[in-house]
């Protein structure tokens, strides 16, 4: 009987620590080793936390600038990317800088028309600085919607004029008015593209073609079935339609963050279930890829918890970069950066500084968070070290992804993040 009681103890003690190790490497080990690796930058440079802009390189790509933030003035720093010296800096006023290095135009123009933004700056052989517009009043049937009109004014900034006084003006019908950014710009202007579902809707027997926001909607609890895409060109409103091959999409999916090649043969966008952000759920972050010529998906790449903020295609055409943050245990999530090869769609590598032991040591303090939460009095004793926890930057992480930018030869690829730094990573050789 005394041999007994000690024997059910220790087997009773083994599996709780069997069970506790087993859980561990369940959540902790197993989800860190499912992680991209660590790579090292090709290139660091490190500016005051939270004041970094965009980066751009020069047309030679022998040297990346960085607008700057710094006591109420713009700097422009410039490092030698071949050797990470520094030289010497540009001061300016608050204004934009084109991705190819070249242009910096200042936000305000003598004959800037009243209300509008300047919203990007694009170089190359005919440069010009895309002003943006909107207006937004009460629609007169349905009084929680927005009749939204905004339009889009190209200054050349040779010639110093607007290509045309009287631009187009596209209507749409919205809750809120949507994100001037989220729109594709083609390198010679030509082109400002937004996709937006198509749907098919029955009224009264009667059956309908719906392209949401082109037209009043309200309520829509409606037998919705997806029919197409519509690629619109604000520019001009053109209108071509891509296949959108679902069986089921609820009416508030749409896309956002878009992207076109220089070429102007794909166009990608990624896709989200809440028109003022991301719903998290299965659908929410995954990225389509469209071949214009051809009107085809060509391919779609699954989101898991990644949701991609921002798409940049290579000036070859040949990859596209994703940049955003990752939702795997992070409530605030955390920056990623990631290549896909645009032929098949499949990934090619995730850019992080991050190193296994990293990854457990984070996964573990958070963990530790959660069991917190679930703890509120044993929460109080702790208090000062679950909010350094749940605030802090993930170790070999720099945070969120601010701007990045291809170099123009497509084989470096260069980000600016949330804790001040700018790194260069080398995609191909």
């Amino acid at each position: 009987m005394f041999n007994t009681a000690p024997k059910r103890i220790g087997w009773f003690c083994l599996f709780c620590v069997s069970f506790v190790v087993g859980l561990f490497c369940i959540k902790i080990v197993w989800p860190s080793l499912s992680q991209p690796r660590f790579t090292q930058p090709f290139l660091e440079f490190h500016l005051m936390p939270q004041r970094v802009g965009s980066v751009a390189f020069t047309p030679d790509g022998s040297q990346l600038l960085c607008k700057y933030y710094l006591n109420g003035v713009d700097e422009i720093k410039r490092w030698n990317t071949s050797d990470g010296k520094e030289i010497s800096s540009i001061k300016k006023p608050g204004g934009f800088l084109s991705e190819d290095g070249r242009y910096y135009v200042a936000p305000e123009l003598p004959n800037n028309p009243k209300d509008t933004i300047l919203v990007r700056v694009i170089g190359g052989e005919h440069p010009v600085a895309i002003y943006f517009f909107s207006k937004s009043t009460k629609a007169e049937e349905y009084a929680d919607l927005f009749n939204l009109t905004r339009r889009y004014l190209f200054w050349d900034i040779e010639t110093k004029h607007f290509l045309s006084n009287t631009p187009r003006t596209t209507k749409l019908y919205d809750f809120q008015e949507t994100d001037p950014m989220d729109v594709a710009f083609s390198d010679d202007g030509s082109k400002v593209l937004s996709l937006w579902p198509t749907y098919t809707r029955t009224d009264n027997n009667k059956t309908i073609t719906v392209t949401k926001n082109f037209i009043p909607w309200f309520e829509p609890n409606y037998r919705q079935k997806p029919k197409e895409a519509s690629l619109l060109n604000e520019v001009n409103g053109e209108i071509i339609s891509l296949p959108l091959p679902e069986e089921s999409l609820p009416f508030d999916f749409g896309w956002r963050n878009f992207a076109l090649s220089a070429n102007q043969k794909y166009f990608a966008a990624a896709s989200a279930r809440n028109p003022t952000g991301w719903a998290l759920d299965g659908n929410d972050g995954t990225i389509w890829c469209y071949d214009l010529p051809n009107r085809n998906l060509k391919w779609r790449y699954p989101p898991r918890k990644n949701l991609p903020e921002t798409l940049r295609f290579s000036p070859d055409g040949t990859m596209l970069a994703v940049s955003g943050s990752n939702y795997d245990y992070r409530y605030d999530g955390f920056g990623f950066l990631s290549v896909i090869d645009v032929s098949t769609g499949k990934f090619i590598h995730n850019y992080t500084e991050q190193t296994w032991w990293q990854q457990i040591q984070d996964r573990t303090q958070f963990a530790f968070l959660n069991l917190l939460n679930y703890n509120p009095s044993v929460r109080k004793l702790f208090r000062h070290i679950a909010d350094s926890i749940a605030h802090s930057i993930p170790p070999g992480n720099s945070g969120r992804i601010e701007s990045i930018v291809w170099s123009p030869d497509s084989k470096t690829l260069a980000a600016s993040y949330y804790d001040g730094s700018v790194k260069i990573w080398r995609v191909k050789k």
